[in-house]
């Protein structure tokens, strides 16, 4: 990609404070907010919500590293380390940093379905805005959302609000503006795939990620679903009235391999596939030249979880972004406590077979696990995009 000596884009940071700590100290996010050289979409990009899930900070470093060197098309907010509390809670070594320590709260289950919490009336909206053009639509649109949620947090905030309800409130106000949400995310121990609404399935096949998860239009709690549900309920509303504007509003949670890890080498690809997906929507002009292989997708009910039948040690037999047949060997496990003989040495052990076809997307990051352990999720019958 060729560098842009003559750039006139504008960088600015800003500290956003999230939560006073009982020493008296707060915590706060680092939000840097680039401003192209001509208008075009707003981007949001945050990563580590889940504070194990790192790989998403190295892929922000290496956009901006991009963007120091190119022009580029409309606004782009980064908020990397999204969840320091997460980020810095450690059990040894180890990060607890999917679920609020006190709450059991999963960080990425707490936002809000804004349209419906609030018991907004999409048709008065409508017949006092719908003659707008799109593009003021949009407009007043947002501010509105922006709105709604300002509301809801202070009618929340009367009692106070709990542990993380604050930092989901704070993240989702700040990407109600947006036209693209990016959530960088990892699994365990994981390939790279994607989550993508249906309404954007022709869009999500720009990433050039290997794996797709296609869910539903619909809010199940994570930041993704918070952020396109809105415009899925305007459109429906739209439609209605034989009124058709482009979905040209997307969210995407992007997994980027395992958590625990980063990879400087794995993060300037990563950065250049969110790159070319930002190129078909006219952010950058130049598409990134990216080798990549078959790409495939399947609906969310075909994304399966194999849970443990018994305890034991679990030896993984294939690895993230691997395809298997039906029958085929996926992991063993090994339990030695109830042995009595050497007779039995052969029954110390089990294998647990594929139900049908598909690929391995993520496994546990443990050997040693308990009956009914999340052990692995694949990919069933996946349909090439």
């Amino acid at each position: 990609m060729t560098k842009n000596d003559n750039i006139k884009s504008k960088f600015d940071k800003t500290r956003i404070p999230i939560k006073d700590l009982a020493s008296g100290d707060k915590l706060h996010l680092n939000l840097f907010r680039l401003t192209g050289d001509a208008p075009g979409p707003h981007i949001h990009i945050q990563s580590s919500v889940h504070g194990a899930e790192l790989q998403g900070n190295a892929v922000i470093f290496e956009l901006l590293k991009y963007f120091k060197e190119h022009s580029f098309n409309g606004t782009i907010t980064f908020i990397p380390v999204a969840n320091p509390q997460a980020t810095t809670t450690k059990i040894g070594t180890a990060t607890l940093g999917r679920f609020n320590s006190v709450t059991g709260n999963n960080f990425n289950r707490n936002y809000v379905d804004i349209i419906k919490e609030s018991n907004f009336d999409i048709e008065k909206f409508l017949d006092e805005n719908a003659e707008l053009s799109w593009s003021d639509l949009k407009k007043t649109y947002k501010q509105t959302i922006f709105t709604l949620l300002k509301e809801y947090q202070g009618h929340q905030s009367v009692r106070g609000l709990c542990e993380n309800k604050k930092l989901n409130l704070v993240l989702q106000k700040l990407a109600s503006s947006a036209d693209i949400v990016l959530d960088l995310h990892t699994g365990p121990v994981a390939t790279r795939y994607l989550y993508s609404a249906n309404y954007q399935k022709s869009s999500a096949k720009y990433f050039l990620f290997p794996h797709t998860l296609l869910i539903p239009n619909e809010f199940a709690g994570a930041m993704d679903e918070a952020c396109f549900c809105p415009w899925v309920y305007l459109h429906q509303a739209l439609e209605k009235r034989d009124i058709h504007h482009p979905r040209d509003v997307e969210a995407y949670t992007v997994e980027l391999g395992s958590e625990e890890k980063i990879s400087t080498i794995e993060a300037h690809e990563d950065a250049r596939r969110i790159l070319h997906y930002l190129c078909s929507k006219n952010v950058i002009s130049e598409r990134p030249d990216i080798s990549h292989g078959d790409q495939f997708y399947c609906d969310l009910d075909q994304y399966k979880t194999y849970y443990l039948p018994h305890g034991g040690l679990v030896e993984y037999l294939r690895g993230p972004g691997e395809r298997f047949r039906a029958g085929e060997e996926l992991y063993r496990i090994l339990n030695l406590s109830k042995l009595e003989s050497l007779e039995e040495l052969e029954d110390c052990t089990h294998t647990v077979t594929a139900m049908s076809d598909g690929i391995v997307i993520n496994h546990s990051p443990a050997c040693s696990l308990g009956e009914g352990a999340e052990v692995m999720q694949v990919m069933e019958s996946p349909l090439p995009y």
